[in-house]
C-alpha cells in the first residue's frame, strides 16, 4: 500500500492541532479529530506533544529568531571573531596579576601566622 507523504509546514500544524482541539471540544473523540485534520493518530500526538501551546504568531516569532541565530553565526564565521573562553585561572590571573594560591597553601600560612601572632612555635 503506497501512502502519499505529505510535509507540513509549523503554521499548518499549528492551525490543524487548533482545528483538532475545537472539534473535540464539542464532543469528537481524539481519532475522529486526528482524521478530520487529516493524519493519524500518532501523528496528531506527536504533534500535539512537540507544538503544544503554539499560537500562530509564535511560529512566525521562532522563525525570525532562528533566521536571527543563523545570521550572526555567519558573521562570526565571515569576521572569524574568535570569542575567548575565560577560564576560572585566567579570569584570576586578571584580576589578582598572579596565581592564587591553593587552599591547603593559604591555610597553612594563616596557621603560622596565628602561631607567630600567640608566641607558639
Amino acid at each position: 500500500m503506497a501512502r502519499n507523504w505529505k510535509w507540513h509546514q509549523t503554521e499548518e500544524i499549528v492551525a490543524k492541532l487548533e482545528h483538532a482541539a475545537r472539534l473535540m471540544a464539542k464532543g469528537a473523540s481524539t481519532h475522529e479529530g486526528a482524521r478530520a485534520i487529516g493524519v493519524g493518530a500518532a501523528t496528531y500526538f506527536r504533534w500535539r506533544k512537540q507544538y503544544a501551546g503554539l499560537k500562530p504568531q509564535h511560529v512566525s516569532y521562532i522563525r525570525k529568531l532562528q533566521q536571527e541565530v543563523l545570521r550572526l553565526r555567519a558573521a562570526i564565521k565571515e569576521h572569524d571573531l574568535n570569542l575567548p573562553s575565560v577560564t576560572l585561572e585566567s579570569a584570576r590571573r586578571l584580576r589578582f596579576g598572579a596565581q592564587l594560591p591553593h587552599a591547603g597553601d593559604t591555610t597553612r600560612a594563616i596557621s603560622q601566622d596565628l602561631r607567630r601572632d600567640t608566641g607558639k612555635t
